[in-house]
């Protein structure tokens, strides 16, 4: 009998003997659905371009970015681009080669993607616009001294 009576007492133990939450206090046992943005997205693939002011290409990539871009909505996403252009250019351009995580915000139908939004020096900002399965616009590589380096770039649809 003192067996059953230390594992009774070691299972109330284990299971906790929590009593009933006020029914105010704050507390809540049950997720609430008010407390999530019910718009559904996935994740979405962008194949990317830069390219100079001449039109000559000098990155190709990959965006990965919430699919469908919602209006008004700040997001995250990632980019991977690797350089293609002529080899005395590439300094010119800024931290625009290899990845990181992005930050992005598409607002009264302008795009604006931070490629390095953890940096106070070296900014490069893809800036254009959403038409179906494309994006369009003009990249800008700005450091201290203002901005160092801009062109234009193009992304389509890749997967989603």
């Amino acid at each position: 009998m003192a067996y059953r009576i230390v594992i009774c007492t070691f299972m109330m133990l284990l299971m906790g003997c929590n009593p009933p939450r006020a029914a105010h206090s704050g507390a809540t046992t049950q997720p609430s659905a008010q407390r999530f943005n019910d718009n559904l997205f996935a994740l979405a693939q962008w194949k990317y371009i830069t390219r100079d002011g001449e039109g000559d290409s000098l990155t190709e990539g990959l965006l990965t970015l919430p699919y469908p871009l919602q209006e008004g909505a700040r997001f995250y996403g990632s980019w991977q681009a690797k350089y293609v252009g002529p080899i005395d250019q590439q300094q010119k351009i800024g931290p625009q080669i290899h990845g990181g995580k992005l930050v992005g915000e598409l607002t009264e139908g302008q795009l604006v993607l931070q490629l390095n939004p953890n940096m106070n020096d070296n900014n490069v900002r893809l800036i254009g616009k959403v038409d179906g399965n494309r994006l369009t616009g003009n990249w800008e590589y700005s450091n201290f001294t203002g901005l160092a380096a801009n062109g234009s770039f193009e992304a389509l649809l890749a997967t989603h």
